[in-house]
């Protein structure tokens, strides 16, 4: 029998399952047998598909493995210069953003102090004017009274990383746990929310595996689940 023919016997038949499987009913021991004998014909056709599909499957994924690792050849010396480039491109740019930043800064803070110094230079020329006028009290009043910070405006500092079509320097922020029981105790009173710890369930399944009935964690419950096992 051609595998072609083989697939499509198997198909066949597999597609009438599952009506014959809804109409029946367990009523009684007869019945009871005769549920238990259908389920183990479907443990002889999955068997059946097994044989069929397999050996078709392992040639599919052993192709796709090939073309997969063919393609893996090809591109990991794309993806090796890609990072090394990045990674210069990346930090050429994050130290040209620290020098635009700190030239900024240092012009800031040379226009605040002119700033500063104009006022005082103002509030000193208002304060001599009032002398002159007679009005010590409030001349006083000028020299004793808070420097308040002046408004200044900082002209925009070029870099060496100029704009390039195509490329853009987003900033990534990733959370990083450094007190796992500091954590928990946050999520335990409310301050962080539960869904920053994940529930490790294949643990949990093996402790109520091993532990059965006997299985007691704070917080969790042993699921007992009834399951049909047969030969195939």
């Amino acid at each position: 029998m051609s595998a072609i023919k083989a697939v499509e016997e198997v198909e066949q038949r597999a597609l009438t399952l599952p009506e014959k499987a809804t109409h029946i009913q367990i009523m009684d021991a007869e019945t009871f047998k005769e549920a238990a004998e259908f389920t183990l014909t479907l443990r002889a056709v999955k068997k059946e598909i097994d044989n069929t599909f397999d050996p078709i499957v392992k040639k599919a994924h052993e192709a796709h493995k090939e073309a997969v690792a063919q393609k893996k050849k090809v591109m990991e010396p794309v993806e090796q210069a890609q990072k090394i480039i990045d990674r210069k491109i990346g930090d050429f740019h994050a130290e040209q953003e620290r020098i635009r930043k700190a030239e900024e800064d240092r012009l800031r803070k040379e226009a605040e102090e002119q700033a500063r110094k104009e006022e005082e230079e103002r509030r000193l020329e208002e304060a001599a004017r009032l002398e002159q006028e007679g009005d010590s009290v409030m001349a006083d009043a000028i020299l004793d009274a808070p420097l308040l910070p002046q408004p200044v405006v900082v002209p925009k500092v070029a870099t060496q990383a100029p704009k390039v079509e195509g490329l853009s320097f987003p900033k990534i922020y990733k959370g990083e746990v450094v007190n796992l029981a500091q954590l928990i105790q946050a999520v335990a009173q409310g301050r962080a929310p539960v869904g920053l710890l994940e529930v490790n369930q294949t643990a949990l399944n093996g402790m109520a595996r091993a532990l059965k009935e006997a299985f007691n964690v704070p917080g969790c419950r042993v699921v007992v689940e009834s399951s049909v096992r047969g030969r195939t």
